[in-house]
């Protein structure tokens, strides 16, 4: 079906809109699939806030032409959907394996995964990879612990003696208490 002039601009101006929201895109071909499959992943990727476009080639690359993700724009071959992660970068990569996973492994086949782009970046084709990434919050919060795990470790090694030596001490008190009763009750029963 040829679309106008009009159309086409409206598409680009749409898709150049989301891929400029986007925290990380994934192009994949889609050579298969049936169409209740299709429908299956777009209620999916709604649940999950994922944007999921199936558009021309030549369209995504002139919508991609001033955004981060030009660098896509050789992957754009074949029958191609476009997967954008709106909220966590992660989203469209676990879509589609958690897709995958549920639906069968059969689906790779069909779901070929052509290039995975983070902010501006080309990654590896390993949607393993951006689907394990941590989020934000995840991330601050092992950098946080990773920078604080040294700092915890000098003050108990720090700390150590010290307790060391009041443990000691209540040691020491409580034999002697054990001794002194020990000797009250032998002296008594001397008695």
């Amino acid at each position: 079906m040829a679309l106008d002039l009009e159309k086409k601009k409206g598409i680009v101006a749409e898709l150049s809109n989301v891929a400029h929201r986007a925290l990380a895109a994934v192009v994949a071909q889609y050579r298969g699939l049936t169409v209740s499959e299709m429908l299956e992943l777009r209620k999916m990727a709604r649940d999950s806030r994922v944007v999921v476009k199936v558009c021309r080639n030549t369209l995504a690359r002139r919508a991609f032409k001033k955004t981060p993700y030009a660098c896509l724009d050789r992957k754009l071959v074949g029958p191609i959907v476009l997967f954008f992660s709106q909220e966590k970068p992660r989203d469209a990569a676990r879509l589609i394996e958690e897709f995958v996973k549920e639906r069968g492994e059969h689906l790779r086949e069909h779901l070929k995964v052509q290039a995975c782009a983070l902010g501006g970046r080309l990654l590896p084709v390993d949607l393993g990879f951006l689907a394990g990434m941590p989020s934000h919050k995840e991330a601050l919060s092992q950098l946080a612990s990773v920078l604080l795990a040294p700092m915890a470790k000098f003050v108990r090694a720090f700390r150590a003696p010290v307790f060391q030596i009041v443990r000691t001490t209540i040691a020491i008190r409580n034999q002697e208490k054990t001794k002194s009763r020990e000797n009250e009750n032998s002296a008594q029963s001397l008695t």
